[in-house]
């Protein structure tokens, strides 16, 4: 299809070292996708839509503050994580090496990019557009295929002509509605990291970035530690756990260290990712 055609010219561009040319064509290939292939009303599943459809969402930047909000949003585009890439504004180069950091590991790789979008690095964000919602949504839609999730997005994030925020439609909310009510709250601290540490286990070294981001570690806290300990997950994890315990995030917003904090992160679709683990944990720690 035309969208491999335009992939394969800018390898060749950036093999050829024309940085610039490739730029050129990636921008071509968003122009298609948006002007050329306009889902019309009552189109098919996985149509793409205009950039015309997506005028009243949110376009305010976004920043580290909302990654989590931002990776929750889009958890279920991890199999096209590299045209969603492209579609954000990365080039085939840039994709790669976010691959290679990652192998097997689409949900790695889709956390690498997410980091880079909001942070507005290695992508020509003066092109492509800043990290907003909007851009977010309207690359859900081309890049990711999925313009279902892209409106279930935008209808959290709408505003009206004068620039307010629409009240959010509850019906599209993102939250995990699974609850841990009783699970033990009591505050963990640092005497604690040794039984935190045997229950989480090694079952999430693969997701361990999005854990640390769902229990609230910061992205450059995290960036931090995967240069600390380059190819050891586990270590990794058993750092992030370390920085938890001792409250060395924002515990304000994200909660303070407990075991019903640890269960709903590990629980999260957009954490650990392991909900039996979550139930294995919180058996043990129920209130009576």
């Amino acid at each position: 299809g035309s969208g491999a055609t335009y992939k394969r010219l800018v390898e060749v561009l950036e093999g050829l070292g024309n940085k610039a040319a490739a730029e050129k064509v990636v921008k071509i290939m968003m122009e298609d996708w948006v002007h050329m292939t306009k889902m019309e009303p009552g189109g098919q599943q996985g149509s793409r839509t205009t950039v015309l459809d997506w005028e009243n969402v949110d376009n305010t930047e976004l920043g580290e503050d909302d990654f989590l909000d931002i990776r929750k949003a889009v958890c279920d585009v991890t199999g096209d994580w590299k045209d969603f890439g492209s579609a954000l504004g990365f080039t085939p180069s840039i994709i790669k090496g976010v691959s290679e950091a990652n192998p097997s590991n689409p949900g790695g790789s889709l956390f690498d990019l997410l980091h880079k979008w909001v942070h507005k690095q290695d992508f020509n964000y003066q092109q492509f557009g800043a990290p907003s919602w909007r851009t977010l949504v309207r690359a859900v839609a081309n890049g990711g295929m999925n313009p279902a999730l892209a409106e279930k997005i935008a209808k959290l994030h709408l505003v009206t002509a004068d620039f307010t925020l629409v009240a959010r439609d509850q019906t599209a909310s993102f939250t995990n509605s699974s609850g841990w009510e009783h699970v033990e709250d009591t505050e963990l601290g640092e005497d604690d990291f040794q039984d935190v540490k045997v229950a989480v286990g090694r079952d999430l070294d693969g997701v361990w970035k999005d854990f640390g981001t769902a229990l609230g570690i910061a992205l450059s806290a995290i960036k931090g530690v995967a240069v600390a300990h380059p190819g050891d997950p586990g270590q990794c994890l058993f750092d992030i756990l370390d920085k938890w315990v001792r409250k060395d995030y924002n515990y304000q917003r994200f909660g303070s260290p407990s075991w019903r904090t640890l269960v709903k992160a590990v629980a999260s679709n957009v954490g650990g990712q392991n909900p039996a683990l979550a139930q294995k944990i919180a058996n043990s720690h129920f209130i009576l």
